[in-house]
């Protein structure tokens, strides 16, 4: 007697995927007088129908191995026949991953498939994301054997890092959101403050939450103004960055001139006290010699200049001039004379 074995799935005859189905057929001269005796390794059989089988084959062999034998009404058997089914299967892992805000994650199950379907339904070999939440992914190989896998995107605020100011003498320090000023010889230091975090690196190098500031730093003046910026890198303790900058500030020393030359030379056009704008409520007057206010203003920026012109924008006289600086800090008064030169 004779009988041959073959076999069908939903791919190749010889290829199946790990935990797929596959059908098994034998045929034989006899079939009608004969049994069939089956034996499968590396699967289970679903269903036996006598001359055809149904296997579902296990997640994790590579190879499967059938066999048969043919037994007659009398007891006679046939030869053992033998079909060898290769397993596939399509293996995909999705890593965890974890950003900073503002950074993108990309996600690659490799390039080894035919085909990818994401969660949002797009079908490129990778996907990027920048919010946080599951990213899954299903792939397909060329024996159309699919796996899919689940990755976790977690995404970490950057720090809020704001300099502050900290100082001794608050009365002298004139602070606002981004900016910090103070007079030469009136304040020993201030203290920039990032704030706790991980790690630190100032623009001086210094690796620590505080730095000290002096005036030397910044640039002493004997008049006028010296600037410099001040910025600090942090890290939180998932790696994240961010920066803030603060704009130092130091006066020279409160020194009123006793004369200036509003010539149209545009050389010392105007009565300029720089150190006046750490006092933004000051009072300046200036009177002539009759006794008259010529001059007023309420804080004194290089927009309040006196230009040597009265109250009315006319052009006063040279002459020598009675002034009365009002700091509105509870300090005396300072009072003096300047000369217009023409």
């Amino acid at each position: 007697m004779g009988s041959l074995l073959s076999g069908s799935s939903h791919a190749q005859d010889t290829v199946v995927c790990a935990g797929d189905y596959g059908v098994y057929s034998v045929s034989s001269d006899y079939s009608y007088t004969s049994t069939f005796h089956w034996n499968v390794e590396g699967g289970t059989i679903a269903n036996n129908y006598d001359h055809r089988i149904e296997v579902q084959w296990e997640e994790d062999v590579n190879e499967g191995r059938i066999t048969v034998i043919e037994r007659g009404l009398g007891g006679c058997e046939g030869e053992e026949k033998e079909y060898i089914v290769d397993i596939r299967s399509a293996y995909v892992e999705l890593m965890d991953q974890e950003i900073c805000e503002g950074e993108t994650a990309e996600f690659s199950p490799g390039m080894d498939y035919e085909s990818y379907l994401w969660q949002d339904s797009s079908r490129q070999a990778y996907y990027a994301a920048d919010s946080a939440g599951l990213i899954w992914v299903q792939v397909t190989d060329q024996y159309g054997c699919r796996d899919r896998d689940t990755a976790r995107l977690t995404v970490h605020d950057s720090p809020d890092v704001n300099i502050e100011v900290e100082t001794m003498y608050p009365d002298k320090v004139q602070i606002s959101d981004d900016s910090v000023a103070f007079a030469a010889g009136q304040v020993e230091y201030i203290t920039l403050d990032a704030g706790m975090w991980s790690s630190y690196l100032w623009n001086t190098r210094e690796m620590m939450s505080t730095i000290d500031v002096y005036d030397t730093d910044v640039g002493r003046a004997e008049a006028g103004r010296n600037t410099k910026d001040y910025w600090v890198t942090v890290e939180n303790e998932y790696g994240c960055a961010a920066s803030d900058t603060i704009a130092v500030t130091v006066f020279g020393e409160l020194r009123v001139p006793n004369a200036f030359t509003p010539g149209g030379d545009q050389v010392n056009e105007k009565w300029s006290i720089p150190a006046l704008s750490l006092y933004p409520n000051c009072v300046v007057q200036v009177f002539d010699r009759h006794g008259k206010m010529v001059y007023r203003s309420k804080g004194y920026d290089p927009g309040d200049y006196w230009d040597g012109t009265d109250r009315n924008g006319r052009k006063l006289p040279m002459d020598s001039y009675y002034y009365i600086i009002k700091l509105g800090n509870k300090e005396k008064p300072i009072y003096g004379t300047v000369t217009i030169i023409r």
